[in-house]
């Protein structure tokens, strides 16, 4: 059994051992930290912007910053603390000296608990093509700089998630959890149009009353593809969770295919059109956990008399 493996067992064993009642809510913000990496040229060809320290405006983008709060139904004291963004953590990515840091989202959770008490997981949205504005900064910056950047962001989104979670008013202790799993069977780009499928690709949906839902997605979505989820969801608030139940790599848009650059001409393994089946998929599922669908209604049809 895998290290990881071993590590959520455990959690999910302490977890169990210390359940107590509790109340959940949700709310958003926003902050605008994240540019899209994919510059598309006059010609159709892309250009990858590695990093955009002079803050150059691009699109799209998704600046929400989703918040869950459960707290304690005894004292209202908080418990957990849920942040959904959509922009890679890779400020002080190095590949060249193999540097391993929680980056932003290790820096803010630290804040928020700090601040409102109990633990902070951050989850990461669709930012397949998004990234930081200080992006890859060992490319030109001192290790110091490097963490005061990051130190940074993570003040200002561990502020916005405080602030969200002081305007959550409305928390429920008694709600309605749905939880739904689907297995698409998915080929391989690398085998052409026509290939057979052989890979079984999970797509969990979880619902929240009837208001908020979580789809995962087993790799890094493009950010247009977590935005026409949060558009095209039923629920009042979506989140979409990348890199959960298996890795797949980058899941580009049909149309950034066209187009290549990273993530959609290379560090991407599922066929063409992926993203937008699993997104099809889990609005699907939120329809029918919503109770949205309607029954199918068979009536005789009557076809009339030859004569």
């Amino acid at each position: 059994m895998p290290p990881s493996a071993t590590l959520a067992i455990a959690a999910a064993v302490e977890a169990n051992a210390n359940l107590e009642p509790a109340q959940i809510g949700h709310g958003r913000g926003q902050l605008h930290e994240g540019y899209n990496r994919r510059v598309i040229n006059p010609d159709g060809t892309v250009d990858m912007l590695w990093n955009n320290k002079d803050r150059l405006p691009t699109s799209p983008v998704d600046p929400e910053v989703g918040v869950i709060s459960i707290q304690r139904a005894s004292d209202n004291t908080t418990l957990v603390t849920l942040v959904n963004y959509s922009v890679h953590p890779v400020i002080s990515m190095n590949f060249e000296q193999l540097i391993v840091s929680a980056d932003y989202p290790g820096a803010m959770a630290r804040q928020v608990e700090q601040q409102l008490g109990g633990r902070c997981i951050f989850l990461l949205g669709a930012a397949g093509d998004i990234n930081p504005f200080d992006a890859d900064m060992f490319r030109y910056a001192t290790v110091d700089e490097t963490f005061t950047a990051i130190d940074r962001l993570a003040g200002e989104l561990s502020q916005e998630v405080i602030q969200v979670s002081s305007r959550i008013t409305d928390y429920h202790a008694n709600t309605h959890l749905a939880f739904d799993r689907y297995t698409l069977p998915l080929a391989e780009r690398a085998n052409g149009p026509h290939a057979a499928p052989t890979l079984s690709v999970e797509l969990d949906t979880f619902l929240i009353g009837q208001r908020f839902a979580m789809v995962t997605i087993p790799g890094e979505p493009f950010v247009e593809l977590g935005l026409d989820l949060k558009h095209r969801s039923p629920a009042e608030s979506t989140w979409i969770i990348a890199n959960c139940n298996d890795y797949h790599g980058y899941i580009p848009t049909i149309k950034a295919t066209t187009e290549g650059g990273y993530g959609a001409g290379s560090a991407t393994s599922l066929e063409v059109g992926a993203g937008e089946q699993l997104i099809n998929q889990a609005v699907v599922s939120l329809h029918h956990q919503m109770k949205r669908v309607k029954p199918v209604s068979y009536t005789h049809l009557t076809l009339p008399t030859k004569r």
